[in-house]
Protein backbone atom coordinates (compact mmCIF):
# COMPACT_ATOMS: atom_id res chain seq x y z
CA UNK A 1 0.00 0.00 0.00
CA UNK A 2 1.40 3.41 -1.02
CA UNK A 3 0.93 6.53 1.07
CA UNK A 4 -0.36 9.97 0.22
CA UNK A 5 1.53 12.71 -2.02
CA UNK A 6 0.87 16.09 -0.81
CA UNK A 7 2.26 19.49 -1.89
CA UNK A 8 1.72 22.33 0.27
CA UNK A 9 2.54 25.70 -1.92
CA UNK A 10 2.69 29.35 0.01
CA UNK A 11 3.60 32.38 -1.49
CA UNK A 12 3.69 35.66 -0.81
CA UNK A 13 3.26 38.85 -2.81
CA UNK A 14 1.88 41.57 -1.07
CA UNK A 15 3.32 43.24 1.96
CA UNK A 16 0.84 45.58 4.22
CA UNK A 17 4.43 46.70 5.54
CA UNK A 18 6.34 49.48 3.54
CA UNK A 19 9.42 48.01 4.46
CA UNK A 20 8.69 45.13 2.53
CA UNK A 21 9.00 45.57 -1.27
CA UNK A 22 6.34 43.59 -3.02
CA UNK A 23 7.29 40.53 -4.85
CA UNK A 24 5.75 39.88 -8.10
CA UNK A 25 7.14 36.18 -8.93
CA UNK A 26 5.62 34.27 -6.06
CA UNK A 27 2.13 33.90 -7.38
CA UNK A 28 3.82 32.96 -10.97
CA UNK A 29 5.64 30.23 -8.77
CA UNK A 30 2.19 29.23 -7.78
CA UNK A 31 0.67 28.63 -10.68
CA UNK A 32 3.52 26.97 -12.44
CA UNK A 33 4.43 24.60 -9.69
CA UNK A 34 0.74 23.28 -9.07
CA UNK A 35 0.34 22.99 -13.08
CA UNK A 36 3.42 20.24 -13.08
CA UNK A 37 2.62 18.89 -9.08
CA UNK A 38 -1.02 18.13 -10.01
CA UNK A 39 -0.31 16.28 -13.36
CA UNK A 40 -0.74 12.25 -13.00
CA UNK A 41 2.30 11.55 -15.67
CA UNK A 42 5.00 14.24 -13.38
CA UNK A 43 4.13 14.60 -10.17
CA UNK A 44 0.53 13.23 -9.47
CA UNK A 45 0.75 15.67 -5.83
CA UNK A 46 -2.63 16.43 -4.04
CA UNK A 47 -1.64 20.16 -4.22
CA UNK A 48 -3.08 23.00 -1.44
CA UNK A 49 -1.81 26.77 -2.18
CA UNK A 50 -1.57 29.65 0.46
CA UNK A 51 -1.03 32.58 -1.37
CA UNK A 52 -0.08 36.23 0.58
CA UNK A 53 -1.98 34.63 3.59
CA UNK A 54 -1.54 36.43 7.15
CA UNK A 55 1.45 34.77 9.36
CA UNK A 56 -0.95 32.99 11.48
CA UNK A 57 -3.07 31.82 8.33
CA UNK A 58 0.25 30.44 7.59
CA UNK A 59 1.57 28.93 10.84
CA UNK A 60 -1.80 27.04 10.68
CA UNK A 61 -1.53 25.59 7.40
CA UNK A 62 1.73 24.33 7.27
CA UNK A 63 1.14 22.75 11.02
CA UNK A 64 -2.00 21.66 9.75
CA UNK A 65 0.25 20.19 6.68
CA UNK A 66 1.90 17.94 8.92
CA UNK A 67 -0.40 16.84 10.91
CA UNK A 68 -1.68 13.01 11.15
CA UNK A 69 0.44 11.82 8.75
CA UNK A 70 0.87 8.03 7.90
CA UNK A 71 4.73 6.99 7.31
CA UNK A 72 4.45 5.94 3.61
CA UNK A 73 2.95 9.99 2.90
CA UNK A 74 5.35 11.70 0.47
CA UNK A 75 5.25 15.81 1.61
CA UNK A 76 6.15 18.33 -0.25
CA UNK A 77 6.47 22.33 1.20
CA UNK A 78 7.44 25.25 -1.42
CA UNK A 79 8.01 28.37 0.13
CA UNK A 80 8.06 31.53 -1.88
CA UNK A 81 8.46 34.77 -0.27
CA UNK A 82 11.07 37.54 1.73
CA UNK A 83 13.07 35.44 3.73
CA UNK A 84 14.78 37.92 6.52
CA UNK A 85 17.14 37.09 8.85
CA UNK A 86 16.98 39.13 12.21
CA UNK A 87 20.39 39.82 14.39
CA UNK A 88 20.53 36.38 15.78
CA UNK A 89 21.01 35.24 12.46
CA UNK A 90 17.75 33.66 12.62
CA UNK A 91 15.68 32.65 9.72
CA UNK A 92 12.01 34.11 9.19
CA UNK A 93 9.49 33.63 6.32
CA UNK A 94 7.58 36.65 5.65
CA UNK A 95 3.80 36.71 5.44
CA UNK A 96 1.09 39.37 4.68
CA UNK A 97 0.98 41.47 7.79
CA UNK A 98 4.60 40.90 8.22
CA UNK A 99 6.22 43.73 10.92
CA UNK A 100 10.03 43.77 10.21
CA UNK A 101 10.46 45.06 13.34
CA UNK A 102 8.13 42.42 15.31
CA UNK A 103 8.90 38.84 13.51
CA UNK A 104 8.79 36.35 15.98
CA UNK A 105 5.00 37.73 16.24
CA UNK A 106 4.20 38.27 12.60
CA UNK A 107 6.13 36.31 10.35
CA UNK A 108 6.61 32.68 9.91
CA UNK A 109 9.67 31.39 12.08
CA UNK A 110 11.84 28.53 10.72
CA UNK A 111 12.49 27.11 13.66
CA UNK A 112 8.41 26.31 13.96
CA UNK A 113 8.56 25.15 10.88
CA UNK A 114 11.72 22.71 11.28
CA UNK A 115 9.51 21.94 14.77
CA UNK A 116 6.85 20.50 12.53
CA UNK A 117 8.92 18.52 10.00
CA UNK A 118 10.51 16.79 13.27
CA UNK A 119 6.87 15.75 14.67
CA UNK A 120 5.97 14.82 11.33
CA UNK A 121 5.49 10.83 11.08
CA UNK A 122 5.66 10.73 7.15
CA UNK A 123 9.00 9.49 6.21
CA UNK A 124 9.34 11.52 3.04
CA UNK A 125 9.74 15.19 3.12
CA UNK A 126 11.39 17.54 0.30
CA UNK A 127 11.43 21.47 0.69
CA UNK A 128 11.95 23.56 -1.41
CA UNK A 129 12.76 27.64 -0.10
CA UNK A 130 12.75 30.06 -2.63
CA UNK A 131 13.64 33.70 -0.41
CA UNK A 132 16.41 35.37 0.50
CA UNK A 133 19.12 33.74 2.60
CA UNK A 134 16.91 30.73 2.53
CA UNK A 135 20.51 28.54 2.98
CA UNK A 136 19.89 29.77 6.55
CA UNK A 137 17.46 27.48 7.17
CA UNK A 138 20.25 24.58 6.73
CA UNK A 139 22.56 25.52 9.34
CA UNK A 140 20.42 23.73 12.52
CA UNK A 141 19.77 20.66 10.21
CA UNK A 142 20.94 17.20 10.98
CA UNK A 143 21.99 16.11 6.97
CA UNK A 144 24.50 16.78 5.48
CA UNK A 145 25.58 17.57 1.59
CA UNK A 146 24.99 14.71 -0.22
CA UNK A 147 22.58 11.92 -0.93
CA UNK A 148 22.98 8.72 0.08
CA UNK A 149 21.59 5.86 -1.96
CA UNK A 150 20.94 2.27 -0.64
CA UNK A 151 18.94 -0.32 -3.02
CA UNK A 152 15.56 0.09 -2.43
CA UNK A 153 13.23 2.06 -5.05
CA UNK A 154 11.50 3.11 -1.96
CA UNK A 155 13.16 6.02 -1.00
CA UNK A 156 12.54 8.04 2.29
CA UNK A 157 14.13 10.84 4.23
CA UNK A 158 14.24 14.64 4.41
CA UNK A 159 15.63 16.31 2.19
CA UNK A 160 16.00 20.43 1.53
CA UNK A 161 16.79 22.36 -1.78
CA UNK A 162 17.32 26.48 -1.42
CA UNK A 163 17.51 29.19 -3.80
CA UNK A 164 20.45 30.70 -2.11
CA UNK A 165 22.82 29.88 0.43
CA UNK A 166 22.68 32.11 3.97
CA UNK A 167 24.27 35.34 2.75
CA UNK A 168 22.72 35.55 -0.63
CA UNK A 169 19.30 36.94 -1.92
CA UNK A 170 16.95 35.51 -4.36
CA UNK A 171 16.22 36.30 -7.84
CA UNK A 172 12.92 37.06 -9.40
CA UNK A 173 12.37 36.40 -12.93
CA UNK A 174 13.71 38.10 -16.15
CA UNK A 175 10.07 39.75 -16.86
CA UNK A 176 9.26 42.50 -14.61
CA UNK A 177 6.09 43.38 -15.91
CA UNK A 178 3.71 43.18 -13.14
CA UNK A 179 0.83 42.63 -15.59
CA UNK A 180 2.72 39.78 -16.78
CA UNK A 181 5.67 38.38 -14.14
CA UNK A 182 7.58 35.36 -14.62
CA UNK A 183 8.42 32.68 -12.08
CA UNK A 184 11.72 33.40 -10.07
CA UNK A 185 14.63 31.99 -11.41
CA UNK A 186 14.86 29.22 -8.49
CA UNK A 187 11.33 28.12 -9.40
CA UNK A 188 11.45 28.83 -12.79
CA UNK A 189 14.18 26.37 -13.26
CA UNK A 190 11.89 23.68 -11.45
CA UNK A 191 9.25 23.61 -13.13
CA UNK A 192 11.20 23.66 -16.49
CA UNK A 193 12.53 20.66 -15.72
CA UNK A 194 9.68 18.66 -14.02
CA UNK A 195 7.58 19.95 -16.75
CA UNK A 196 9.98 19.15 -20.07
CA UNK A 197 11.25 15.95 -18.46
CA UNK A 198 15.12 17.55 -18.39
CA UNK A 199 15.88 17.70 -14.85
CA UNK A 200 15.64 13.54 -15.50
CA UNK A 201 20.02 13.71 -15.77
CA UNK A 202 20.56 10.02 -15.81
CA UNK A 203 17.44 9.31 -17.98
CA UNK A 204 15.79 6.33 -15.81
CA UNK A 205 12.43 7.88 -16.23
CA UNK A 206 12.32 9.56 -12.98
CA UNK A 207 13.32 12.93 -11.24
CA UNK A 208 15.02 12.75 -7.49
CA UNK A 209 15.66 15.47 -5.07
CA UNK A 210 19.15 14.79 -6.61
CA UNK A 211 18.43 15.13 -10.29
CA UNK A 212 16.72 18.16 -9.61
CA UNK A 213 19.18 20.33 -7.75
CA UNK A 214 22.22 19.27 -10.17
CA UNK A 215 19.54 20.73 -12.80
CA UNK A 216 18.69 23.44 -11.00
CA UNK A 217 22.38 24.06 -10.61
CA UNK A 218 23.21 23.70 -13.93
CA UNK A 219 20.65 26.44 -15.15
CA UNK A 220 21.71 28.84 -12.87
CA UNK A 221 25.55 28.72 -13.97
CA UNK A 222 23.96 28.35 -17.50
CA UNK A 223 22.03 31.89 -16.91
CA UNK A 224 24.71 33.51 -15.00
CA UNK A 225 22.79 33.68 -11.74
CA UNK A 226 24.21 35.17 -8.79
CA UNK A 227 22.92 32.49 -6.32
CA UNK A 228 24.69 28.87 -5.15
CA UNK A 229 21.37 26.17 -4.71
CA UNK A 230 22.34 24.08 -1.75
CA UNK A 231 20.95 20.87 -0.95
CA UNK A 232 20.92 19.06 2.62
CA UNK A 233 19.56 15.61 2.22
CA UNK A 234 19.27 12.82 5.42
CA UNK A 235 18.18 9.52 3.67
CA UNK A 236 17.84 5.87 3.28
CA UNK A 237 17.04 6.15 -0.39
CA UNK A 238 16.52 8.47 -3.47
CA UNK A 239 13.48 10.49 -2.78
CA UNK A 240 11.97 10.25 -6.19
CA UNK A 241 9.88 13.92 -6.84
CA UNK A 242 8.60 13.02 -10.68
CA UNK A 243 8.23 11.23 -13.05
CA UNK A 244 9.99 12.13 -16.67
CA UNK A 245 8.05 13.22 -19.66
CA UNK A 246 10.96 12.95 -21.81
CA UNK A 247 9.25 9.30 -23.36
CA UNK A 248 6.16 11.39 -24.12
CA UNK A 249 8.20 14.13 -25.97
CA UNK A 250 9.95 11.75 -27.92
CA UNK A 251 6.44 10.18 -28.70
CA UNK A 252 5.41 13.33 -30.14
CA UNK A 253 7.98 13.97 -32.05
CA UNK A 254 7.52 10.41 -34.10
CA UNK A 255 10.81 9.23 -32.93
CA UNK A 256 9.11 6.68 -31.35
CA UNK A 257 7.99 2.99 -32.41
CA UNK A 258 4.30 2.16 -32.74
CA UNK A 259 3.18 0.80 -29.31
CA UNK A 260 1.70 -2.01 -30.96
CA UNK A 261 4.77 -3.15 -32.04
CA UNK A 262 6.64 -3.35 -28.70
CA UNK A 263 6.92 -6.27 -26.29
CA UNK A 264 5.10 -5.08 -23.25
CA UNK A 265 6.73 -5.91 -19.86
CA UNK A 266 5.11 -8.87 -17.79
CA UNK A 267 6.36 -7.69 -14.31
CA UNK A 268 3.64 -7.94 -11.80
CA UNK A 269 2.61 -4.36 -10.56
CA UNK A 270 5.02 -4.17 -8.05
CA UNK A 271 7.50 -6.70 -6.66
CA UNK A 272 10.67 -5.90 -3.68
CA UNK A 273 13.80 -7.58 -3.87
CA UNK A 274 13.45 -9.71 -7.73
CA UNK A 275 16.70 -10.46 -8.84
CA UNK A 276 17.05 -9.38 -12.45
CA UNK A 277 19.81 -8.45 -15.43
CA UNK A 278 19.29 -5.04 -16.53
CA UNK A 279 20.41 -3.83 -19.86
CA UNK A 280 20.83 -0.06 -21.24
CA UNK A 281 21.57 0.05 -25.02
CA UNK A 282 22.15 3.04 -26.08
CA UNK A 283 23.09 4.38 -30.03
CA UNK A 284 26.04 6.03 -30.13
CA UNK A 285 25.85 9.21 -32.58
CA UNK A 286 22.70 9.58 -32.93
CA UNK A 287 22.47 13.25 -31.34
CA UNK A 288 25.55 14.40 -34.14
CA UNK A 289 23.07 13.00 -36.91
CA UNK A 290 19.60 15.60 -35.34
CA UNK A 291 22.04 18.32 -37.20
CA UNK A 292 21.96 16.89 -40.26
CA UNK A 293 18.71 14.63 -40.96
CA UNK A 294 15.12 15.61 -40.99
CA UNK A 295 12.50 14.25 -38.68
CA UNK A 296 11.49 11.69 -40.76
CA UNK A 297 14.96 10.18 -41.25
CA UNK A 298 15.41 10.40 -37.73
CA UNK A 299 12.47 8.39 -37.28
CA UNK A 300 13.44 5.69 -39.29
CA UNK A 301 17.00 4.96 -37.91
CA UNK A 302 15.03 4.87 -34.27
CA UNK A 303 12.62 2.36 -35.46
CA UNK A 304 15.17 0.04 -37.14
CA UNK A 305 17.16 0.45 -33.74
CA UNK A 306 14.09 -0.26 -31.39
CA UNK A 307 12.01 -3.34 -33.76
CA UNK A 308 15.76 -4.85 -33.74
CA UNK A 309 16.03 -4.56 -30.23
CA UNK A 310 12.39 -5.85 -29.29
CA UNK A 311 12.65 -8.88 -31.35
CA UNK A 312 16.02 -10.11 -29.85
CA UNK A 313 14.80 -9.43 -26.36
CA UNK A 314 11.37 -11.36 -27.24
CA UNK A 315 13.62 -13.93 -28.58
CA UNK A 316 15.66 -14.53 -25.48
CA UNK A 317 12.79 -14.45 -22.97
CA UNK A 318 13.46 -10.87 -21.94
CA UNK A 319 11.45 -8.08 -21.25
CA UNK A 320 11.70 -4.74 -22.87
CA UNK A 321 11.18 -2.18 -20.31
CA UNK A 322 11.32 1.28 -21.60
CA UNK A 323 12.74 2.94 -25.45
CA UNK A 324 13.36 6.42 -25.18
CA UNK A 325 14.45 7.56 -28.71
CA UNK A 326 17.73 6.17 -29.00
CA UNK A 327 17.98 4.08 -26.40
CA UNK A 328 16.51 0.61 -24.80
CA UNK A 329 16.33 -0.67 -21.79
CA UNK A 330 15.47 -3.96 -20.91
CA UNK A 331 15.42 -6.86 -18.08
CA UNK A 332 16.03 -10.44 -17.81
CA UNK A 333 15.45 -13.17 -15.05
CA UNK A 334 19.02 -15.12 -17.01
CA UNK A 335 22.12 -13.54 -17.29
CA UNK A 336 22.82 -15.46 -20.17
CA UNK A 337 19.97 -14.31 -21.90
CA UNK A 338 20.96 -10.75 -20.80
CA UNK A 339 24.38 -10.83 -22.06
CA UNK A 340 22.95 -12.76 -25.70
CA UNK A 341 20.49 -9.71 -26.31
CA UNK A 342 23.61 -7.16 -25.90
CA UNK A 343 26.05 -9.13 -27.95
CA UNK A 344 23.47 -9.92 -31.06
CA UNK A 345 22.17 -6.32 -30.54
CA UNK A 346 25.53 -4.95 -31.06
CA UNK A 347 25.93 -7.56 -34.13
CA UNK A 348 23.08 -6.50 -36.12
CA UNK A 349 23.96 -2.75 -35.51
CA UNK A 350 27.12 -3.42 -37.07
CA UNK A 351 26.01 -5.06 -40.17
CA UNK A 352 22.82 -3.23 -41.09
CA UNK A 353 23.40 -1.12 -43.59
CA UNK A 354 21.62 1.89 -42.67
CA UNK A 355 23.77 2.52 -39.38
CA UNK A 356 27.43 3.01 -40.93
CA UNK A 357 27.77 6.27 -38.56
CA UNK A 358 26.41 4.99 -35.79
CA UNK A 359 27.55 2.56 -33.11
CA UNK A 360 26.26 0.73 -29.88
CA UNK A 361 27.15 0.68 -26.56
CA UNK A 362 25.39 -1.53 -23.49
CA UNK A 363 24.99 -1.49 -19.93
CA UNK A 364 24.80 -4.81 -17.84
CA UNK A 365 24.12 -5.15 -14.09
CA UNK A 366 22.77 -7.73 -11.82
CA UNK A 367 21.10 -7.78 -8.62
CA UNK A 368 17.87 -6.98 -6.88
CA UNK A 369 15.24 -4.19 -8.13
CA UNK A 370 11.66 -3.23 -7.88
CA UNK A 371 9.18 -3.84 -10.48
CA UNK A 372 6.40 -1.60 -10.75
CA UNK A 373 3.51 -0.77 -13.54
CA UNK A 374 5.64 -2.49 -15.74
CA UNK A 375 9.26 -0.72 -14.66
CA UNK A 376 12.36 -1.34 -12.81
CA UNK A 377 14.10 0.58 -9.90
CA UNK A 378 16.61 0.47 -7.78
CA UNK A 379 20.50 0.58 -7.56
CA UNK A 380 20.96 -1.92 -10.01
CA UNK A 381 19.28 -0.41 -12.68
CA UNK A 382 21.17 2.83 -11.37
CA UNK A 383 24.63 0.60 -12.18
CA UNK A 384 23.42 -0.26 -15.41
CA UNK A 385 22.88 2.98 -16.64
CA UNK A 386 26.66 3.98 -15.32
CA UNK A 387 28.11 1.48 -17.32
CA UNK A 388 26.02 2.00 -20.16
CA UNK A 389 27.96 5.62 -19.91
CA UNK A 390 31.18 4.07 -19.56
CA UNK A 391 31.28 1.68 -22.32
CA UNK A 392 33.17 1.81 -25.32
CA UNK A 393 31.85 2.25 -28.68
CA UNK A 394 30.52 -0.94 -30.01
CA UNK A 395 30.87 -2.84 -26.13
CA UNK A 396 29.26 -4.24 -23.77
CA UNK A 397 30.23 -3.65 -20.12
CA UNK A 398 28.33 -5.84 -17.25
CA UNK A 399 29.17 -5.45 -13.14
CA UNK A 400 30.82 -8.29 -10.98
CA UNK A 401 27.69 -9.59 -9.83
CA UNK A 402 26.94 -10.82 -13.58
CA UNK A 403 30.28 -11.74 -14.21
CA UNK A 404 29.85 -14.00 -11.14
CA UNK A 405 26.18 -14.84 -12.17
CA UNK A 406 27.52 -15.97 -15.75
CA UNK A 407 30.00 -17.53 -13.87
CA UNK A 408 28.12 -19.19 -11.41
CA UNK A 409 25.88 -20.83 -14.38
CA UNK A 410 28.54 -21.82 -16.56
CA UNK A 411 28.08 -19.29 -19.48
CA UNK A 412 31.74 -17.72 -18.37
CA UNK A 413 34.61 -19.02 -17.47
CA UNK A 414 35.80 -18.39 -13.87
CA UNK A 415 39.34 -17.24 -14.96
CA UNK A 416 42.05 -16.91 -17.70
CA UNK A 417 43.94 -20.77 -16.80
CA UNK A 418 40.21 -22.03 -17.49
CA UNK A 419 39.98 -19.94 -20.40
CA UNK A 420 43.50 -21.73 -21.40
CA UNK A 421 42.90 -25.01 -20.29
CA UNK A 422 39.89 -25.19 -22.35
CA UNK A 423 41.32 -24.16 -25.71
CA UNK A 424 43.99 -27.17 -25.27
CA UNK A 425 40.85 -29.76 -24.84
CA UNK A 426 39.53 -31.64 -28.08
CA UNK A 427 36.28 -31.24 -26.75
CA UNK A 428 34.90 -27.73 -27.18
CA UNK A 429 34.10 -25.23 -23.69
CA UNK A 430 30.43 -25.35 -22.79
CA UNK A 431 30.50 -21.61 -22.07
CA UNK A 432 29.47 -18.96 -24.62
CA UNK A 433 30.71 -16.01 -23.27
CA UNK A 434 34.53 -14.66 -21.73
CA UNK A 435 34.84 -11.55 -19.67
CA UNK A 436 37.65 -8.99 -19.54
CA UNK A 437 38.42 -6.75 -16.68
CA UNK A 438 38.44 -3.01 -16.60
CA UNK A 439 40.59 -0.45 -14.06
CA UNK A 440 38.09 0.46 -11.11
CA UNK A 441 35.92 3.68 -11.94
CA UNK A 442 33.76 5.72 -9.64
CA UNK A 443 30.77 6.50 -10.20
CA UNK A 444 28.42 8.99 -8.68
CA UNK A 445 25.95 7.49 -5.78
CA UNK A 446 27.50 4.34 -6.42
CA UNK A 447 30.97 4.67 -5.20
CA UNK A 448 33.91 2.57 -7.04
CA UNK A 449 32.79 0.07 -9.68
CA UNK A 450 34.76 -2.53 -11.54
CA UNK A 451 33.51 -2.95 -15.32
CA UNK A 452 34.54 -6.00 -16.82
CA UNK A 453 33.90 -6.01 -20.69
CA UNK A 454 31.53 -8.86 -22.05
CA UNK A 455 31.88 -10.74 -25.60
CA UNK A 456 31.26 -13.91 -26.66
CA UNK A 457 33.92 -17.13 -26.42
CA UNK A 458 35.87 -17.35 -30.22
CA UNK A 459 33.36 -19.65 -32.59
CA UNK A 460 30.48 -19.40 -30.44
CA UNK A 461 27.26 -18.11 -32.40
CA UNK A 462 25.15 -18.47 -29.27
Amino acid sequence: MTGRRSALLIATSRYENRALQQLRSPVRDVEGLTEVLQDQRIGDFQVTAVVDGRHYEINRAVEQFFLERSRRDFLLLHISCHGILNNYGELYFAARDTDRKLLGATAVSSTYLRTQMDRCRARSIVVLLDCCYSGAFLRGGKGDTEVHVAEELAGHGRAILTATNHTEYAWEGNLLDELDPEPSRFTGAIIEGLRSGEADGDRDGRVSVQDLYEYVCEQMRADHVAQSPQLSAEVENKLWVAHSLLNARHEKKGQMLDRGRMTEATFPQEWVGRRLAVGFAELVGFTRLTRRLNEEELGELVEIFQTAAADLVSAHGGQLIKTLGDEVRYAADDAGAAAEIALRLIETMESHESMPELGLRVGIAFGTVTTRMGDVFGTTVSLASALRSLAPIDAALVDSAFTQELIHTGEAPASEAETAEAAAEKEPPTYRFVLQPMWQRPVRELGQVQPWVLARRANSCG
